[in-house]
């Protein structure tokens, strides 16, 4: 839609797509929309032609949009034990699948989160595998072992990457990221006589 002189009009340029498959879908989403438009409103004249929006102009718009999940950083049972492996949890979906609509119609995505971790020590920026979200003890797979009796800010960042899907067409989005905190005491335990872990012997 534009303005002309005598009012609202309607502005259209053909789609032209890289394939003839995407070409003919666009074309059945497109063109049901302009005779509705044109049941109501003459075409513009003296206008400047707008272009359709492409898939990947519309997937890349619906991708800035979508709100992505941020980790909620979690150690059990709430502080950890110098000396020994401590195991963090994300608590979130790092593999989810998501889907906006557009004008051409639902744009869905295969979303993956890659996490990186600054334990707080000498640790500062672990990075993980896609798609991992660690887990509870003994099986997680984001594990930490702090040396020294202190109180620990962990941080962690998840970078996000997309495949999308629409009319036909692909492609691989990214740029963005979330982040949580954690503030983790870690105690020590003397047992034996000795603080652990215990030296051979």
């Amino acid at each position: 839609m534009s303005t002309g002189p005598t009012g609202p009009c309607v502005t259209t340029k053909p789609v032209v797509a890289p394939n003839a498959q995407t070409q003919s879908s666009q074309n059945s989403l497109y063109e049901p929309r302009l005779r509705a438009l044109l049941a109501n409103y003459p075409l513009c004249t003296g206008v400047q032609l707008a272009a359709a929006p492409s898939p990947l102009t519309l997937a890349a718009e619906q991708w800035d949009r979508t709100p992505l999940p941020v980790p909620k950083p979690r150690i059990d049972p709430g502080r950890g034990v110098a000396g020994l492996d401590m195991y963090l949890e994300l608590q979130i979906d790092m593999r989810p699948r998501l889907s906006a609509s557009t004008l051409l119609g639902p744009a869905t995505y295969d979303v993956v989160g890659a996490a990186t971790v600054d334990w707080g020590d000498d640790i500062r920026h672990e990075t993980f595998p896609p798609g991992n979200a660690g887990g509870p003890y003994p099986s997680g797979s984001l594990r930490h072992q702090w040396t020294d009796r202190a109180t620990y800010q962990v941080h962690v960042r998840v970078d996000w990457t997309a495949t999308w899907n629409l009319a036909g067409d692909t492609g691989t989005l990214g740029g963005y990221h979330t982040e949580g905190d954690l503030t983790l005491p870690v105690i020590e335990i003397q047992a034996s006589g000795c603080t652990v872990p215990c030296p051979p012997g």
